[in-house]
Order: C-alpha cells, then sequence, then structure tokens
C-alpha cells in the first residue's frame, strides 16, 4: 500500500526527533517553510502538522508555530503509561521471566510514545507476592500521576486488590493485566495460551503411553490452579483415565517436609506401576526441576524411567541432561502485548507458544 506523502514527511520529523537531532524546544519548520522544502501544497503540510500533534512529540505555541514538545509538555499530554510490576533484577542462567516480561513492556511503550513510569513501591514486589498493604501503597502513588494512559499490572495481583485498590484510581483509563486472565470487569489481560495448552499436554502424555499421572499445582492468590492443570485433568478424562489414576498434589515447594514424602511416594509408585508408564505435569518449571532433581536422587531418570513436563520455558529446563519437556512462553511477548492492548477494543490477548517435549516425555 502506498504511504501518503504527509505521512512520510511526517515520519522522516519525528525520526529527527527520536534521534536527537531535534532536541525539546527546538521550533519545526512552518507550512510556508515545509512547502517549500519538500515541494509540496499548503494542504499537505497542514496535515503534515496534522500528524505530528497527534504523535504528542510536538506541540503549537499561539502566536509562535510548532515545537518539539519539552518533557513537562509531552507528560501533560495523557501518554504516562503506569507499570506496577515486578522491577527487574540481576539476570541468572535458570529463570529471568520477569526480566523479559518488563523487557517487552519498555520496548512496546518506546515504540508506541509512552511515558513509562514505575512508581518506587513496585519494589516491594521484587521478590514477594504484593499484600493488601503493598497493594494499597502502589494504586495511592498510581493515582498520584496525572494524564495516565493505562495501567499495568503484574500478574500476582489478586483479582480482589484489584477490584479494591486499582480499578477506583483508574477512573475509566484501561487497566491491563499482564501474564494472566482477569475475571474483573473491564480489565483487560495479555495472558498465556492455558485452555489451549493444558488438552494438548494430555494428550501428548497419553499418546506416550502414561496411565498413570501426577498433576502438581502451584496455587497462587490469583487462582492459579484453576487456570493452570485443570484443563489438563479433564483432557485425560475424556481419553478414557479413570480419575484414581490421577494423583493431584498442591503447593510442594513450600513444605519441605511434604516434599520428601512426596518424592518417597513417587519413587513407590513409580517402580510399583512399571512398566506401564507415569507421568508427571507441573504447572511451573521450578516444580518439574525439583522433581526431575529428587526423583534423580533415588535412580528414576526422566525420560527414560517416567515422563515430565513442566510450564513457562524457562532456561533451567534446557539445563538439565536430558533436557526436561516445557511449554515455551516468549515472555516479552506478554509484555509487549500488554502496552498494545491500551489502545484496542478488544479484552484480551493470548501469546504464542510452543510445547518443547525435549528429552524426558
Amino acid at each position: 500500500m502506498r504511504v501518503p506523502l504527509y505521512q512520510k514527511i511526517a515520519e522522516h520529523i519525528l525520526r529527527d526527533i527520536r534521534s536527537g537531532m531535534l532536541k525539546p524546544g527546538d521550533r519545526i519548520p512552518t507550512v510556508r517553510e515545509m512547502s517549500e522544502q519538500y515541494s509540496v501544497s499548503a494542504i499537505v503540510g497542514l496535515r503534515v502538522f496534522k500528524e505530528l500533534s497527534n504523535s504528542g512529540l510536538v506541540e503549537k505555541h499561539d502566536g509562535e508555530g510548532y515545537f518539539v514538545s519539552s518533557i513537562d509538555g509531552n507528560l501533560r499530554k495523557g501518554r504516562n503509561l503506569v507499570c506496577l510490576f515486578r522491577p527487574m533484577r540481576e539476570e541468572c542462567v535458570d529463570d529471568n521471566f520477569g526480566n523479559h516480561i518488563l523487557s517487552g513492556i519498555m520496548n512496546s511503550a518506546i515504540e508506541s510514545n509512552y511515558n513509562f513510569i514505575m512508581p518506587s513501591s513496585v519494589l516491594c514486589m521484587k521478590r514477594d507476592i504484593p499484600n493488601d498493604m503493598a497493594a494499597k501503597q502502589m494504586a495511592y502513588e498510581a493515582a498520584e500521576i496525572p494524564d495516565k494512559a493505562g495501567i499495568l499490572l503484574d500478574m500476582r495481583f489478586s483479582d480482589q486488590q484489584i477490584s479494591r485498590y486499582i480499578v477506583p484510581i483508574a477512573r475509566g483509563v484501561p487497566v491491563v493485566v499482564v501474564g494472566r486472565k482477569s475475571s474483573v470487569p473491564g480489565v483487560k489481560s495479555s495472558c498465556m495460551p492455558f485452555d489451549e495448552v493444558e488438552p494438548q499436554i494430555a494428550t501428548l502424555a497419553f499418546r506416550s503411553g502414561a496411565r498413570f499421572f501426577f498433576n502438581f499445582v502451584t496455587q497462587e492468590p490469583y487462582g492459579r490452579n484453576t487456570l493452570v492443570n485443570q484443563p489438563f485433568e479433564e483432557r485425560l478424562i475424556e481419553l478414557g483415565i479413570g480419575p484414581e489414576t490421577i494423583l493431584e498434589t498442591r503447593n510442594i515447594l513450600r513444605d519441605a517436609e511434604g516434599l520428601v514424602r512426596v518424592m518417597e511416594d513417587m519413587n513407590v509408585l513409580i517402580r510399583k506401576i512399571a512398566p506401564q508408564r507415569s507421568f508427571c505435569y507441573c504447572s511451573d518449571d521450578h516444580t518439574a526441576q525439583v522433581l526431575f532433581n529428587g526423583l534423580a536422587e533415588k535412580g528414576l531418570v526422566g525420560g527414560k524411567d517416567y515422563g515430565l513436563m513442566g510450564f513457562g520455558g524457562l532456561q533451567m529446563a534446557f539445563n538439565n541432561s536430558p533436557q526436561i519437556g516445557t511449554v515455551v512462553i516468549p515472555h516479552d511477548e506478554l509484555g509487549f502485548n500488554a502496552v498494545k492492548l491500551l489502545e484496542l477494543k478488544q479484552n484480551e490477548v493470548v501469546t504464542s507458544y510452543s510445547i518443547q517435549v525435549n528429552e524426558t516425555l
């Protein structure tokens, strides 16, 4: 499709602004000067100025002309994107989930010309899930930010916290939860494809010959157990697997003594039902890693003695030998889509994914 001339000229000027060639306060050529410089009509020149004004990077000073917006001027134009998300932490070899999501948010915000703002209170989420007091403080600081274009929320905010603290201060601006679906009316979601993925994993496990299933669920305040693993069990039952051969265990990483017991029980069961195959599905890669290591200490090898699949696509799954199967989610895409949702009419965008069976299915 041919790009109109006025858009080409506007984009050329905007590139000069973004690159720093034109700085805040610099004057933009007048319509007459632009007409002479680019050999276009005054009508085209006027359309160029309309494009520039809509970008938020150029502002009109009555009686003086158009100028590159100052920082303060730009902040008054309703382009302030409030991000209540866990802050960056040091990169590691195993898990950079939050870092990659935040990177996607920031890149998308820059591309869309938003003023990216993270209140200092988000530091409480560097390690912890926000409690009500933390959520309330973050909402208070977000409320103080003028001319909001939208509010992005970490998936670890509960829907109750969103309804109680965030929605009242949003005052009509879009609110997007990054990483999961929200059931709060009017709140948008950039989410992972739980409903689509889980039945596929169950089918793959069944076709691998597995007839006994361990289902490991990590519960979170926002109801992760209802999002992950439930469709997995439902699909197994559709395939004719009896509920008595599906064992569900929750939150094993939060109970050291319970974890020891689970490892002992799994060791006995896996060996007892052999040569029938067992399959372990975990709602996150951390749990899959712990199972992999714990069963290895019992002399059981993932992929050989049992099947194993995690969720998330964290690097830790690929650092093992054999490599652990996982559902790979492009984490930066979750953040990128969240920003784009602010200007879309739809309430949800589901990220892409790939199922990497690796060497443990």
